[in-house]
């Protein structure tokens, strides 16, 4: 079986995306990044979810969140402002954490847990280039990064991100990414809407 470094990832609408790549074009110029985010590949995104799976579990997996996104709307979400991670040198739109978001999180970990691993490699990543800091968040991600630990964000690059006033945006498009080097989004596995309940 053939093992993968996955990424279960919220996508944020276009104009999301062009504020963050305006900021990581010139984060990468100013401090010669190796992150260079686009909308075809390393694309920004706000992590729920990460870990190792065999890729014959895809469409388990696949079932698994088709349920779970049945029973949540769209997220209205805020990015709050820029936060300079000064621990992995590098700047995050800072996401508010809502209850809707947080709950997100929880049943997409509680549901792919069976099916997920944190024995991670390089082999799993996806071009095979990835940094051990890399493969350090993905093996410590429940344990550091999920739960009450949760923090969500999207990651704009390397280095210092400046600054940037408060703004909310509607999330709905929801993949699961091959995961590339620095925890970065680089091929989708599988695509799913966040769909709007009846009332």
């Amino acid at each position: 079986m053939t093992k993968v470094a996955v990424d279960v990832a919220l996508i944020p609408p276009e104009w999301v995306m062009d504020k963050a790549i305006e900021i990581n074009k010139r984060m990468v110029e100013e401090y010669n990044g190796v992150l260079k985010l686009g909308k075809a590949d390393f694309l920004p995104h706000l992590t729920l979810a990460m870990g190792v799976m065999d890729e014959t579990d895809l469409e388990n997996v696949a079932v698994k969140l088709a349920e779970i996104t049945k029973h949540f709307n769209p997220l209205e979400l805020r990015v709050t402002g820029i936060r300079n991670d000064e621990v992995h040198n590098c700047a995050l739109f800072e996401i508010a954490k809502t209850p809707q978001l947080q709950k997100l999180h929880l049943e997409i970990m509680a549901s792919l847990a069976p099916f997920f691993s944190y024995e991670v490699s390089n082999d799993y990543i996806y071009g095979g280039d990835a940094t051990q800091s890399s493969l350090n968040y993905c093996a410590d991600f429940t344990k550091c990064y999920s739960f009450e630990n949760y923090h969500p964000h999207i990651t704009l690059g390397k280095g210092k991100g400046g600054e940037v006033g408060s703004f909310e945006f509607t999330a709905s498009d929801l993949a699961i990414y091959h995961m590339g080097r620095n925890n970065t989004c680089r091929k989708v596995l599988h695509s799913v809407e966040l769909k709007q309940k009846l009332l």
